[in-house]
C-alpha cells in the first residue's frame, strides 16, 4: 500500500514524503464460525532530508466470530456460521452476514530507527509503537440484488501509553458496494468485481508523557475509494483501489501535513472487497493479495433463485400441517373421497392460513397462501378428480420447501418420491408437480390416480 503525502512550504525541509505498507495475513478457521488471524506488518516511511525509516511493525492478533440472520433448513433466524455459510452456498446469498472481531497488538515492532542526522525518528515515523493496542470491529454484509452486495464495518482502536507518549485512538466507519460483472467458476479468471467505498476516519489527539494533548494532531477525514478485484481459479484474489480525500477537518490544520491511521489491516471478511491500512491527507493507493482462506462470494451466482423460507415462529404451524397432508395423501392414493378428506383439508387450510397471517418472509408467505388455496379446493371438491387437482396445488406450493430443505424430511421421517415414467407423466397435463411424499419405509403411492409403474425415491432414504 502506497501513501504519498501532500507537501507544504511551511514544513520544509522535513516534509513527510511517502509511506509504504506491506501486511502479510495468516489465518486459521478453528470452526466454520470462529477464526483467528495474525497480521505481520512491514513499512517504509520516507521524510525529506531526514531519510528513511523501515522495518517490521507490531504483530496483530485477531479473533473473529461469524454469524448471520438468514435461512437454516428454511427457518429464518440468527445462527452461527456453518459450512454452507463459510463456503458461500447459493441459498446463503440473501442472508445478512455479520462478524465481530477483537484483537490486540504485540509491541515487538521497531521503535528506535534513526534519521540521517543520527537522531531517533519521532514515533509516527517508526514501524512500531512500543505499546499494545486493542481493537473491536463489527462487520455486516447483504446482497441487495443479484450480483450487487453492500458491506459495512466499523472499527475502534485504542492505544496504550508508551514510555514517551500515547498515540490518539481511532475510529473507522466504512461502507462498500461490490458489483460482480463477471463470474465463471473454475476458470483461470473466475471473477471480476467493481468496488466503490466510502471511508471515514476519526483520530483523537496524541498525548505526551504527561498526558497533555498535542493540539496539532488528530482530526477527521472522509475518503471515496473506487477500485476493482480479480479472482483467479476461485482461490486467489488481487484487488486495487485509490482513496481520494473528499473532506477533512484536522485539529490545528495549519500545523499538520496530514492525518494518518495508525493500525494494521484487519483481515478481509465475507464479501468485503478490500481494507485500507492507513489514511493520508492526499491519495492512497493500495494493492491487496488475498487467499481463499477469508474470501467469500460478493454476489449471486448466475441463475440463483432464493429458496422458500419461513420464520422461527411459523415452524410449529408447518409441522402441524404434516399430519393433515399425509391423511389426504393416503386417502387419495387409495381412491377414497369421503368426509375425512374434507375435514383434513379444512384443518390443513386453517393451519396454513394461521401461519400465513403471521409470516413476514415473502417466499414463505407465498408458499403458505398456495397451500391454503389448494386445501380449500380439496375441501370444496365434489368428486375425487377435483380433490386430486386441489392436492396438486398443495404439492406445487409446499414440496419445493422440502425438496430444498431436506432436514425437515428427517425430522418427520418422510421420503420424497417421483414418477419416473414419461408416458404416465404425459397424462398429468393438469398436475404441475410430479413429486409426492410418504412415511419413510412404506411403498410410494400415487395420489393422482394415474398409475405410474416406476415410482422412485428422490430424497429421504439416506
Amino acid at each position: 500500500q502506497y501513501v504519498p503525502y501532500k507537501k507544504y512550504d511551511r514544513f520544509e525541509p522535513e516534509n513527510v514524503d511517502s509511506f509504504i505498507f506491506y501486511n502479510t495475513l495468516l489465518g486459521y478457521g478453528v470452526t466454520d464460525y470462529f477464526s483467528t488471524y495474525v497480521i505481520l506488518p512491514y513499512s517504509v516511511k520516507k521524510q525529506d532530508d531526514l531519510g528513511t525509516s523501515k522495518g517490521f511493525g507490531d504483530v496483530e492478533l485477531l479473533f473473529q466470530l461469524g454469524f448471520k440472520y438468514g435461512d437454516r433448513q428454511g427457518i429464518k433466524d440468527w445462527y452461527l456460521f456453518d459450512k454452507d455459510d463459510s463456503t458461500g452456498a447459493d441459498h446463503t446469498m440473501n442472508d445478512l452476514k455479520c462478524a465481530i472481531l477483537a484483537g490486540f497488538t504485540i509491541p515487538n515492532g521497531i521503535t528506535a530507527n534513526k534519521d540521517d542526522n543520527g537522531e531517533t525518528f519521532e514515533l509516527g515515523m517508526q514501524p512500531g509503537f512500543g505499546a499494545p493496542a486493542f481493537s473491536l470491529t463489527g462487520v455486516v454484509s447483504k446482497m441487495v440484488f443479484p450480483h450487487f452486495t453492500l458491506a459495512a464495518d466499523t472499527v475502534y482502536r485504542t492505544f496504550t501509553q508508551t514510555n514517551e507518549d500515547k498515540p490518539g485512538n481511532e475510529w473507522r466507519a466504512n461502507v462498500a458496494g461490490v458489483y460482480d460483472i463477471y463470474e465463471k467458476k473454475g476458470a483461470w479468471l473466475s471473477r471480476v468485481d467493481l468496488i466503490g467505498e466510502a471511508n471515514y476516519l476519526h483520530l483523537t489527539k496524541d498525548q505526551g508523557g504527561d498526558r497533555e494533548e498535542d493540539p496539532a494532531t488528530g482530526g477527521d477525514i472522509l475518503y471515496l475509494s473506487p477500485g476493482f478485484r480479480l479472482t483467479f481459479a476461485d482461490r486467489l484474489s488481487v484487488g486495487t483501489a485509490i482513496q481520494f480525500p473528499t473532506w477533512k477537518n484536522l485539529n490545528g490544520e495549519h500545523e499538520q501535513q496530514g492525518a494518518e491511521g495508525r493500525s494494521g489491516s484487519p483481515p478481509p471478511y465475507l464479501i468485503r472487497s478490500r481494507r485500507s491500512c492507513k489514511m493520508s491527507s492526499k491519495i492512497l493507493i493500495s494493492l491487496l493479495l488475498l487467499s481463499a482462506l477469508a474470501a467469500s462470494p460478493a454476489g449471486a451466482h448466475e441463475g440463483h433463485i432464493h429458496p422458500p423460507s419461513i420464520g422461527r415462529t411459523t415452524h410449529p404451524y408447518l409441522q402441524a400441517c404434516i399430519a393433515s397432508y399425509l391423511g389426504i395423501h393416503k386417502a387419495l392414493a387409495e381412491g377414497r373421497f369421503d368426509k375425512g378428506v374434507g375435514q383434513a383439508a379444512r384443518e390443513l387450510a386453517k393451519q396454513a392460513q394461521a401461519a400465513a397471517e403471521q409470516e413476514s418472509e415473502a417466499t414463505g408467505r407465498v408458499m403458505l397462501e398456495g397451500m391454503v388455496a389448494g386445501a380449500q379446493a380439496i375441501a370444496s371438491a365434489n368428486n375425487l378428480e377435483a380433490a386430486r387437482q386441489g392436492f396438486g396445488q398443495v404439492n406445487k406450493a409446499m414440496l419445493p420447501f422440502f425438496v430444498i430443505w431436506t432436514g425437515h424430511l428427517t425430522e418427520h421421517d418422510l421420503s420424497l418420491f417421483y414418477c419416473a415414467d414419461k408416458e404416465a407423466l404425459k397424462k398429468r397435463d393438469k398436475i404441475d408437480f410430479s413429486l409426492g411424499w410418504m412415511q419413510k419405509g412404506k411403498a410410494p403411492q400415487d395420489p393422482y390416480g394415474n398409475p405410474c409403474p416406476n415410482l422412485q425415491v428422490e430424497r429421504g432414504e439416506d
